[in-house]
């Protein structure tokens, strides 16, 4: 047995209720936090309403909740991409601007930025809800991006290389076809980790007081992390391309991207990368 399974199998069972308590409380004030800033928020009332992003996140009503808060940490970091790129890139939302979203399963970044864009997605059915919002969608696969060398002036990949067996490939063919930056969002890791099947299976069906989801039947294609870069990891693995990260923060939710590079709980690292030979 683990010294980690030891101590836990050995703490009174008074303790382990007032750690599950506090833990409780804790994710409450966070979720209170999460959901008073939404509904505060004029741009994602009109942008980022429940309704538009409720399709792709809110489904599931164990991924809805105290424990789970999915709908407004992506309603939020919607909103912080969005609000990004008018601070620092507000050209990207002009029409002679191309950019890609590739492993966009929903289009609402792009909806949001007046359907200035192209989406790529590996399942047929998420292309073609894109489509029908009125977007330009590609199925296709990221390691072979069916465009030309250089055709985007940006390209984006948000939750996407966590998922993936070969996350360099996937890097170089972003690099391949974009002229001037690339930006990419991971899960937020202090340290590196190739994630166990098995770890995945078990929190899938965890129940939610446990920090489970709480699904018992998974879809047979679920979508399983495999690697979870930390920060200092995925900038070195940049070196092996012809990319050079320039800005990476923890997406803090309460504050805009890049008001500060201190983990605040950050559930993503955000990372804005120039694309040396564009």
């Amino acid at each position: 047995m683990s010294l980690k399974n030891t101590i836990k199998e050995n703490v009174p069972g008074f303790l382990k209720e007032a750690w599950r308590n506090s833990q409780k409380l804790s994710k409450k004030k966070t979720y209170e936090a999460l959901k008073n800033f939404v509904e505060k928020n004029d741009v994602i009332k009109r942008l980022f309403s429940e309704k538009v992003v409720d399709e792709h996140y809110g489904t599931r009503k164990s991924r809805n909740n105290v424990f789970h808060p999915d709908l407004f940490i992506n309603q939020i970091r919607y909103f912080r991409l969005w609000e990004y790129f008018q601070t620092f890139y507000p050209e990207i939302f002009k029409d002679e601007i191309k950019v890609l979203n590739a492993g966009d399963s929903s289009g609402v970044l792009l909806n949001a930025m007046g359907k200035k864009g192209v989406s790529l997605d590996i399942d047929p059915h998420s292309v073609q809800k894109i489509k029908n919002k009125g977007i330009e969608a590609y199925q296709g696969s990221i390691y072979q991006l069916p465009f030309p060398e250089k055709s985007f002036d940006y390209s984006m990949s948000f939750q996407c290389l966590e998922h993936l067996d070969s996350p360099m490939l996937a890097l170089k063919e972003l690099e391949r076809v974009t002229r001037k930056r690339i930006f990419i969002s991971i899960p937020y890791r202090e340290d590196t980790r190739v994630c166990n099947k098995e770890y995945w299976d078990d929190i899938i069906r965890k129940p939610e007081d446990q920090g489970g989801w709480n699904v018992k039947e998974p879809q047979e294609n679920f979508d399983y992390h495999i690697f979870e870069f930390s920060a200092k990891d995925f900038i070195s693995l940049l070196s092996y391309t012809g990319l050079e990260c320039e800005r990476h923060y923890p997406i803090n939710y309460l504050e805009p991207i890049g008001a500060t590079s201190v983990n605040k709980g950050s559930y993503f690292n955000f990372f804005d990368i120039k694309v040396k030979n564009g």
